[in-house]
């Protein structure tokens, strides 16, 4: 701790800052959470804390402790890793943004109640539709 003017010791504030990690772990607890459908509320409420706790942790603004994280991990059924994947790939934070969308959000609950062979008919007729843009691109 350093001293302030009158000597009394107080907390490094630069260790308090978040950073661009601290958005992007949550971002990714906000990405499980909603794949899970579980509201802000009730991750509060798992953790002991307030909803309004959650929104923080999830834009980045307040940090996620070492113990906290743990916990919540284990809430969403998830190792602490998974909160880190996709750090080190450049605009990571853009596509854990796209996987938070609302339509990537239904599909994944979807996706629960269809069989796998209607899932793979779902995954062709994207990869199909992806090969008719790139060739209209080709030709523009």
């Amino acid at each position: 701790m350093a001293k302030n003017d009158k000597g009394s010791k107080r907390a490094n504030t630069d260790a308090k800052k978040t950073d661009k990690i601290d958005e992007h772990v949550g971002k990714r607890v906000r990405q499980r959470r909603l794949l899970l459908n579980v509201s802000q509320e009730e991750l509060a409420g798992l953790l002991g804390l307030t909803f309004q706790q959650i929104q923080k942790y999830e834009r980045g603004v307040n940090r996620i402790g070492a113990g906290r994280l743990y916990r919540i991990a284990r809430h969403l059924g998830v190792p602490v890793e998974y909160f880190y994947e996709g750090l080190e790939s450049t605009g990571s934070s853009a596509k854990v943004a796209d996987l938070a969308h609302p339509d990537v959000v239904k599909f994944a609950q979807m996706r629960e109640e269809l069989a796998p062979d209607e899932v793979a008919c779902i995954f062709q007729i994207g990869a199909s539709l992806l090969k008719v843009k790139n060739k209209k691109k080709e030709k523009a």
